[in-house]
């Protein structure tokens, strides 16, 4: 409901967000902007491991 950008049959993938809740943005609610998650998101890696969970196969 309330979708317009995509159409059935579409392929999307859904991407969790984490958040640290100690940053910032954390605490200010703004938990999609945890600048945390976002230095290791923002290269294409996970937080934890620093491994991407996507490929081009």
């Amino acid at each position: 409901e309330g979708v317009t950008e995509v159409q059935p049959g579409d392929h999307v993938i859904p991407c969790y967000q984490a958040e640290c809740r100690e940053c910032k943005f954390c605490k200010s609610g703004k938990t999609n902007l945890c600048g945390k998650v976002r230095a290791a998101t923002g290269v294409g890696v996970m937080m934890n491991d620093r491994k991407s969970r996507f490929s081009i196969n």
